[in-house]
């Protein structure tokens, strides 16, 4: 879970970062906000949690910059799980027919039918 904390963590910052940034040519856009999506059920339990968890004692304080944004409603979590998440043909190892899916949604194409 702590690796997937970290990179939820930093799409965080980057999300605030560009948020901000849009809010100067939009000012309503501040009003909007951002759609965080990570596939561990962990990661969303412990940033909407409003106490804190022994066993997660040992995480950086630095992770709670979500737990932060969770709580002030600037960024929402949602749950996307594997099979519809396009991220992991980058990070997992997939089934050959699960792969093709996957690219699919992405809007790529195979080699065999660029050619």
């Amino acid at each position: 879970m702590e690796a997937e904390r970290v990179s939820a963590c930093l799409g965080a910052t980057e999300a605030a970062w560009l948020r901000k940034l849009w809010g100067i040519f939009d000012p309503t856009a501040l009003d909007i906000p951002v759609n965080l999506c990570v596939d561990n059920q962990a990661i969303i339990y412990f940033a909407n949690m409003d106490v804190a968890h022994t066993k997660a004692k040992h995480i950086d304080l630095k992770y709670y910059y979500i737990k932060a944004h969770v709580n002030d409603g600037t960024i929402i979590m949602w749950h996307v799980p594997s099979k519809i998440n396009p991220a992991d043909i980058f990070t997992k190892p997939l089934r050959a027919d699960h792969h093709l899916e996957l690219m699919q949604m992405l809007g790529l194409r195979r080699f065999e039918e660029v050619c």
